[in-house]
């Protein structure tokens, strides 16, 4: 098993986890320390175990056609059109369909209208 994340996840998790360290009433609340480790592992985890998928105008066209069928915001159109994308490569190529992951059952219910598997990481504690 493999991971491949889009680039836009570079960002997006960096943002989550800024948004933990914001939010000090949220049963999620990490500290400034624990936030910095968070991002350095996620980055470490970047460079030597995912497959990034580039962000392409390509992409971005694609993203913006699925916003015109979902209703999406534009990080998450992004992040469908990256899977897309990568769906196509492996199936041509013969491999198995990827699972689309995702915390949010919105995103998830329009990726599995796509076609895709879809796996919620908060259904497993």
């Amino acid at each position: 098993m493999f991971f491949i994340i889009s680039q836009a996840t570079l960002v997006e998790a960096v943002a989550v986890f800024c948004r933990k360290t914001r939010e000090a009433n949220s049963a999620s609340h990490i500290t400034p320390k624990e936030r910095d480790r968070l991002i350095s592992v996620f980055r470490q985890d970047s460079r030597d175990e995912y497959q990034l998928v580039n962000v392409t105008k390509t992409v971005y066209k694609r993203a913006g056609d699925l916003c015109r069928i979902h209703p999406l915001r534009a990080y998450d159109a992004i992040q469908l059109a990256c899977a897309l994308a990568i769906n196509r490569r492996l199936i041509s190529s013969g491999q198995p369909a990827p699972v689309f992951v995702s915390a949010d059952d919105r995103l998830l219910d329009i990726a599995r209208a796509e076609g895709f598997g879809v796996e919620n990481p908060n259904n497993y504690p």
